[in-house]
């Protein structure tokens, strides 16, 4: 048995609609639509009314997929964020960091500075691994004779 998807009818909508229309057949029919359009100017004469209709399904449908698109965006950064989040924790890492997308963007800003400068650090602090033998073509042929 499938488990129950508890999201709202409205998010499964969405989720669905922005789904379908990232695929090459959606874009294929966009680019259909379009086509169809620019052809049908030569018989309508390319009258006000012709370039209105177009003009406002493109205004609506881009309003409309904005808001889409971004829940959907909203989601799934919330469930990065939520992986991430038990990464921290579970590894022990920093658990300042947890919960860190709802900090101000100076706060943001400057543990990040903090950050680099640890890893600068860290990097500083790492024994120096010994070059790999590789021979230039001059000292591999001294080596044969």
């Amino acid at each position: 048995m499938a488990p129950r998807d508890r999201r709202s009818i409205t998010s499964r909508l969405i989720d669905g609609v922005t789904e379908v229309l990232g695929t090459p057949l959606a874009v294929g029919a966009a680019v259909w639509i379009v086509m169809v359009w620019a052809i049908g100017g030569f018989f309508f004469g390319f009258s006000d009314t012709y370039q209105l209709i177009i003009n406002t399904g493109t205004t609506i449908i881009t309003f409309v997929m904005v808001f889409a698109i971004q829940h959907t965006q909203n989601r799934e950064t919330r469930a990065i964020n939520l992986k991430l989040d038990e990464l921290l924790r579970a590894t022990g890492a920093n658990a300042e960091l947890v919960g860190a997308e709802d900090e101000p963007e100076k706060m943001l800003k400057d543990q990040q500075a903090v950050e680099r400068l640890a890893v600068q650090r860290d990097h500083l602090k790492e024994p120096l691994r010994p070059q790999s033998q590789t021979l230039t073509p001059q000292q591999s042929a001294a080596s044969r004779r």
